[in-house]
């Protein structure tokens, strides 16, 4: 499976997080790679919305209730608060867009109108030419952009500057920041901030917070390093404190996230 990340575009740089393009194995192949095929994989919530073109063949979602649903060929995936459960169904290929998480509702509705749900981008633009472009692309850097050409008219505005310095601060403390000092920083009253935060975002500051913690977490984990370690290296209280947020966020425990992780959800663990 192949996996690139790419930054965008100076006029793009308050909008857009990365760009990633995803390719390769169909879904047999993945018993190779040490997960069964008819095994479901664990995409975590990371605070960052994004816009996704399947120019391959489309995953397999599972839902609440155990629905299954093949995802649209493009999509917009708004902030989520508990993971995505996604199955190969062929050959992988996938370019995507993954926003800054201060401009989840810079194209239309706001953030919070779309947390948690999963829209047909032709709500926003049509897309049936978008997907074809990046099929016939000769390389990444072609697909790229055609993704910055789909997203330049559907931008209706850009970040406000408080709510991007906040989105900033907790990021570079990896959560681990209380959001009263979040908002000291920012020169905003708290519940200013948090209203802010929730319409541009699309989950309140101390949610954001959460998330960014447990992929860190999530991320540390992978290494293999001990679980008390990585529970002190995140701001965690304790080793208690963490298995808490990941039973939460992650619905698994830290050691089950150690022994499950698969072949997609390491990809996307840990953004920044």
């Amino acid at each position: 499976m192949r996996y690139q990340e790419f930054d965008p575009s100076p006029p793009f740089g308050a909008i857009v997080e990365k760009y990633w393009i995803l390719e390769g194995l169909p879904a047999e192949a993945f018993a190779k790679a040490g997960a069964a095929s008819a095994d479901w994989e664990c995409i975590l919530p990371d605070g960052r919305a994004e816009l996704i073109f399947h120019y391959g063949d489309p995953f397999a979602r599972r839902s609440t209730g155990n629905r299954i649903d093949v995802q649209p060929s493009a999509m917009f995936v708004g902030q989520l608060t508990t993971p995505v459960c996604l199955r190969p169904r062929g050959m992988a290929g996938v370019a995507a867009i993954r926003l800054r998480p201060e401009a989840t509702g810079m194209l239309g509705p706001t953030a919070a109108e779309v947390t948690n749900r999963f829209e047909s981008l032709d709500q926003l633009a049509r897309t049936t030419a978008v997907v074809e472009q990046l099929a016939a692309a000769a390389g990444d850097r072609d697909r790229i952009a055609v993704l910055e050409q789909f997203l330049s008219p559907i931008v209706k505005r850009q970040p406000r500057p408080d709510v991007a310095f906040a989105v900033d601060c907790l990021i570079r403390r990896g959560g681990a920041m209380s959001i009263a000092a979040v908002s000291t920083l920012a020169g905003v009253p708290r519940r200013q901030l948090e209203r802010r935060f929730q319409s541009d975002v699309g989950i309140s500051p101390k949610a954001f917070a959460r998330l960014l913690r447990v992929n860190r977490a999530a991320r540390l984990a992978l290494a293999q390093r001990s679980l008390a370690d990585v529970a002190a290296a995140c701001g965690y209280v304790d080793q208690a404190h963490m298995s808490n947020d990941f039973r939460r966020l992650v619905q698994q425990s830290p050691h089950e996230w150690q022994r499950m992780a698969g072949t997609l959800g390491p990809l996307f663990v840990g953004a920044t």
